[in-house]
């Protein structure tokens, strides 16, 4: 769904994406990626950036909703657009949480060499 309070999601993309999301299912044309990350990005790097401080972390939770959108674009059903995508960008935020929780147990065990 669409957010538009504090900028996140732009409505009047919406048709655009939409269009995007149906080219890139029906092509699987690489290129439409680029146009889809032309568009949704921002909004997505607005989005995570509200929920991790680590700009590296957001980074790659960008990064990983376009691989995510890329490798399961033949099943996108003509949900809403920011609705499938937001998806996508929930799944790269919990995996990233996940990789932080395993490196801060990795770094709570491993001896220090002072």
């Amino acid at each position: 769904m669409p957010v538009t309070s504090g900028g996140l999601w732009v409505e009047s993309d919406e048709l655009r994406i939409r269009e995007l999301l149906i080219e890139l299912k029906q092509s699987g044309d690489p290129a439409l990626v680029s146009d889809l990350y032309d568009v949704v990005a921002p909004g997505v790097y607005r989005w995570a950036r509200t929920q991790i401080a680590d700009d590296q972390a957001v980074r790659r939770i960008v990064v990983n909703t376009f691989v995510a959108l890329w490798s399961r674009s033949r099943r996108y059903d003509q949900m809403k657009p920011w609705t499938w995508v937001t998806l996508h960008a929930l799944a790269a935020l919990r995996s990233e949480q996940v990789a932080v929780t395993r490196s801060d147990r990795h770094l709570a065990t491993t001896p220090s060499s002072a």
